[in-house]
């Protein structure tokens, strides 16, 4: 066989290894027949199967249904395939750079690029690719910018294969990888150069796929930009530069933006004239009627910052917006209120991702440089949560907090809160995404890791003699500027709705519609990245179809199915999915041609037209809590904190205590004020906006409640039922309450549940529901909770108790045992109490000995802790309850060495060589009524020691400086509650009542304080760390021995 048809048989080897799923699906590949082909073929299903539909049955034949195939028809083509008929385009790109790899690999530019040797052939082709009329426009120095660009973008694709083969090589030379030496790096280009697609390419088939298109769209979009500045020279120099000429492009910042449509990138051009551009690859319209919107704002007395554009239709140009430090104080000020101004616009035009990278400082202006999601589209949304969780997060999703533009928080990779937006990002931030940092490139001891990304950038903040003011210390600013503008835009609604005004023409553009967020994007895209990925074309297909899983899962086939195929198109060419549709439309034009008529429920147009009409003081007062509360949530912890060191002198337990019933009037007002804030639907369903902690990163963002008794609505619904049973009023908001909660578990699968985050446990997770739908039935006189506890009941699977690492009774398996006993006391059912079982089982299991007494139980972050919620305290109460009942001395025995590790500790407190806190989560408190609660059913010296040392730290203790149950003073009064009750001991419940009153009258003036306070009006609701807690404390004070402790699952 000659070379040529040597080389024609390989490169269609080639072409039909990197053949896409979809590819092959539309015919033109025949499949090999032979078994191994069947096997390979047969494994891929399944791996297909996983990914798509998470390896359910059903949910992938409804994929393969609505892609019109089945599995036997499918399955021959997921094996081996020969291409029959035409080789695809893609090819010619290829070979034309095969034949020049000789000449074109060594020398020239890039030495700092990785395997930059091996990609110069593309670049070369790429440079045979570009029109005469480049030339007249680049410089040498612009077109050497471009071809750098080029050569990286080449690398970025490629490095990771070949720095794969490069290691294999490295090791079978067996020599050293030195980093001062390139002789191996040099054999290994060398070799790579010479075999031509015969080796690498055959095995990386993707990989020839991908170098090749991203070679042509670089040549395709080089081209296009220079056509545009032949075209645009004229208007350009008149928009931008008043006549001077601007002369050719003496440097270009390519890949400025995400890839869309092809590999389109934003790019930053300057000119021989000193004029600096951005040129964007689509039409300006919308930045053009944003700036005439702005200066008609301007012309009523607002104080915007404008940039000159000019819109080509498909393309455009901009002048950038220059970073500048602010002259003085006052300037910062006005930078604040001008960003309050800005704000209220974004509020009102309904914008979103206006986040760090998209905001610029020019001195005392902030500016917005990109105007693709302002007026966004509402979708057509199945809503699974309850009526009132829904109005929840659309009240919060509608607030200024959806804008990104305000402080708002992500978790970090060791669990630290990175804040990404455009006020509030500051540099150094580690954020949770990763990128690759190289070493020694392009020699013998070359290496890739991946490193965390770190924000760097500070162009969106004002700066000051070089420090960076922080937005919360100008709150009252940008609160000034909201408000000035919010009334202008109410006062002037009118005027500047009607046809042909800015506004009008604003919600006539073509605007981007964020489908799913690009962050997912982003990861699937790099996921795809790794060499694996690039070999065979149908692998790298299964692994995108991961997107499909969002359809699948839906009930009925989503009227969006058709982005799918665009978006899976999209990553096979390497671009992040990018849909516009018209701001006044409720149709979506695919990039595939495909129109979605009805895609949208609701126009970004009429959505920001509706924002403008209802403009009014309620609005304008609820927005500015938002705006505060953004501006503290992150200034706090929460997690876990034990209380301050109490003061003794503002104590006030030598007043006189406040009466019984004026405890209970106490309680209700705290109910009166819940009430007040209650987010209420019309099927009698009720929520709450509170901040949610956010688990090991700190911060607080704002939203609805879930359903869980430790800061949920499970909680709030036992303080309302409580409320009921003692006082005669509560009934309807605790079953309001608990609305969602029901409706969760009628329909939840033990799946569905994990996947929301809730975990086992008697105050976060499963257990709780248990617990609360048990105890509200007999509060409430409500038979039908005990049916939801039930269903509750049977998400406790097996499955789930084995695989829990965490056992407390917080979160764990611990939790769901004394939930379950709960249950099982209440209704007898065998079905719970052979559950309740398997849980004693499991963390009998898990038991192991410790230093230097007893046994406990490590959890998934390291060694054993202490304490009720989270630590022995806490898991021996479940297991001395469930010997209770079963009469099991196993568990009697595990109880015992629970105590006695955590024994030890205690008694290195009273030595002083720990520090115990006097908490109910971690510290004292919470251990004293765990033998307080368990004493009927383990009495003993050493208990009652633990006990005694528990009350004593609770009687020296003045009033603390939280008032919570769980990290606060309400926990420390229910020990000695408790312990007044068991030992009928009246001074101990003498001294609860007074340090309970004590922190009523500390809230008269200041109000209650909790880990993390009220934050900008949004007072925290929950019963562990809010009032709904604090209020069920007072009840059980105001009432004796009318309601349970929920602080020990009674």
């Amino acid at each position: 066989m000659s070379e040529a048809r040597m080389e024609e048989a390989a490169v269609r080897r080639i072409a039909a290894r990197a053949s896409t799923l979809w590819e092959r699906l539309e015919g033109g590949y025949v499949p090999e027949d032979d078994p191994e082909s069947l096997r390979l073929a047969s494994e891929r299903l399944g791996r297909w199967r996983d990914k798509a539909a998470g390896g359910d049955a059903r949910l992938f034949q409804k994929r393969l249904d609505w892609l019109g195939t089945s599995s036997r028809q499918v399955l021959p083509l997921l094996g081996e395939v020969r291409l029959e008929g035409a080789l695809p385009a893609w090819t010619r790109t290829f070979r034309r750079a095969m034949a020049l790899r000789r000449e074109a690999g060594q020398g020239g530019q890039g030495r700092e690029i990785p395997f930059v040797e091996l990609l110069r052939p593309f670049a070369e082709v790429a440079r045979e690719l570009l029109s005469f009329e480049c030339q007249a426009v680049f410089t040498d120095a612009a077109f050497d910018d471009l071809m750098e660009d080029l050569l990286r973008e080449l690398s970025h694709v490629a490095a990771p294969a070949l720095l794969a083969e490069f290691v294999a090589f490295r090791s079978s030379q067996g020599g050293r990888a030195e980093p001062t030496s390139r002789a191996l790096y040099e054999a290994f280009i060398a070799r790579q150069l010479a075999e031509g697609p015969r080796e690498f390419f055959t095995d990386y088939a993707v990989l020839a796929r991908l170098l090749s298109r991203v070679t042509e769209q670089w040549a395709l979009h080089v081209n296009a930009l220079a056509s545009a500045v032949k075209a645009d020279r004229e208007e350009m120099q008149r928009v931008f530069t008043e006549g001077a000429p601007l002369g050719r492009i003496v440097a270009i910042q390519s890949s400025l933006s995400d890839r869309h449509l092809g590999g389109r990138t934003v790019a930053h051009v300057t000119f021989e004239g000193g004029t600096r551009l951005y040129f964007k690859p689509r039409g300006l319209g919308v930045e053009v009627a944003w700036y005439e919107l702005l200066a008609a704002l301007n012309a009523r007395g607002g104080d915007f910052h404008l940039l000159r554009v000019l819109d080509r239709g498909t393309w455009g140009w901009v002048e950038p917006a220059v970073p500048a430090p602010c002259a003085d104080a006052s300037e910062v000020r006005r930078f604040y209120v001008r960003s309050g101004m800005l704000l209220s616009l974004l509020y009102v035009l309904e914008a979103s991702d206006c986040f760090f990278e998209n905001i610029v400082a020019a001195g005392a202006f902030p500016v917005l440089i990109d105007t693709e999601t302002l007026m966004h589209h509402v979708l057509h949304q199945r809503r699974d949560g309850g009526e009132a969780e829904a109005l929840a997060k659309e009240l919060v999703l509608d607030s200024v907090c959806r804008a990104g533009f305000l402080p708002s928080w992500d978790v970090g990779p060791r669990g630290e809160r990175v804040d990404i937006s455009g006020l509030g990002a500051t540099p150094g931030q580690v954020t949770g995404y990763l990128r690759r940092q190289w070493h020694h490139i392009n020699t013998d001891a070359m290496g890739l890791e991946q490193v965390p990304i770190r924000l760097e950038s500070e162009d969106h903040l004002p700066r000051l003699g070089g420090e960076l003011p922080r937005v919360s210390e100008h709150a009252g600013a940008l609160v000034e500027g909201f408000s000035w503008m919010y009334r202008q835009l109410r006062e002037h609604r009118q005027e500047l709705s009607q046809p042909g005004s800015p506004l009008a023409r604003l919600g006539s553009q073509e605007i981007r519609f964020v489908f799913h967020a690009s962050r997912i994007y982003g990861l699937l895209l790099k996921r795809l990245g790794a060499p694996r990925h690039l070999r065979v074309g149908v692998e790298r297909s299964i692994e995108t179809d991961v997107l499909s899983r969002f359809y699948v899962e839906s009930p009925e086939k989503t009227r969006y199915w058709p982005l799918l195929a665009a978006e899976l198109e999209s990553l096979e060419q390497l671009d992040l999915p990018c849909f516009r549709a018209r701001a006044d439309s409720h149709a979506l034009t695919l990039p595939t041609g495909h129109v979605l008529s009805g895609a949208f429920l609701e126009s970004g147009r009429e959505r920001a037209w509706r924002k403008l009409s209802s403009l009014d003081e309620a609005d304008l007062e609820s927005q500015v809590r938002f705006i505060h509360a953004a501006l503290s949530l992150g200034e706090t912890s929460r997690v876990h904190a034990p209380a301050s060191r109490p003061r003794q002198e503002e104590s006030g337990q030598d007043d006189a205590p406040l009466s019984r019933e004026e405890l209970a009037a106490e309680a209700n007002a705290i109910a009166a004020g819940l009430r007040a804030r209650a987010i209420l639907t019309p099927g009698g369903g009720a929520t709450w906006i509170a901040p949610r902690m956010v688990p090991d990163a700190g911060h607080h963002p704002l939203s609805p409640l879930r359903l869980d008794l430790y800061d949920g609505l499970g909680g709030i619904a036992l303080f309302h039922a409580g409320m009921e049973h003692v006082c005669g009023e509560g009934r309807e908001m605790a079953l309001a309450a608990l609305s969602s909660l029901r409706r969760f578990v009628a329909s939840a699968t033990p799946r569905r549940a994990a996947q929301e985050g809730y975990p086992l446990g008697a105050a976060s997770g499963l257990g709780s529901f248990l617990y609360v739908l048990c105890r509200a039935s007999s509060l409430l006189g409500e038979p039908s909770l005990l049916e939801d506890a039930s269903r509750a009941a049977s998400l406790i699977t097996p499955e789930a108790i084995e695989a829990d690492d965490q056992f407390d009774a917080v979160s764990g398996t611990a939790g769901a045992l004394l939930g379950l006993l709960v249950f099982h006391q209440a209704t007898g059912l065998k079905t719970a109490l052979e559950r309740a079982r398997q849980c004693g089982a499991h963390l009998l299991r898990h038991q192991h000995p410790c230093e230097p007494a007893g046994a406990a139980w490590s959890a998934r972050k390291g060694r054993p802790v202490t304490g009720l919620a989270h630590g022995a305290a806490g898991i021996a109460l479940a297991l001395l309850r469930l010997d209770a009942v079963v009469g099991d001395s196993r568990l009697r025995v595990a109880a015992e060495r629970a105590l006695a590790f955590e024994a030890s500790d205690f008694r290195q407190a009273r030595e002083g060589a720990l520090t115990f806190t006097n908490t109910w989560c971690h510290g004292a408190a919470g251990v004293g009524l765990a033998r307080l609660s368990g004493l009927s059913l383990l009495d003993s010296s050493a208990v009652r020691r633990d006990i005694d040392d528990a009350v004593s730290r609770a009687r020296q203790q003045g009033l603390g400086e939280r008032d919570g149950v769980c990290c606060g003073q309400s926990g420390v009064i229910e020990l000695l509650l408790t312990a007044a009750r068991s030992n009928a001991d009246a001074a101990l419940d003498a001294l609860a009542l007074r340090q309970a009153s004590a922190m009523v009258r500390r809230a008269r003036t200041g109000g209650y304080r909790f880990a993390g306070a009220e934050q900008g009006g949004f007072p925290e609701p929950a019963f562990f760390q809010g009032l709904s807690g604090l209020g069920y404390q007072l009840l059980r004070l105001a009432f004796p021995g009318r309601l349970p402790s929920v602080l020990v699952w009674e």
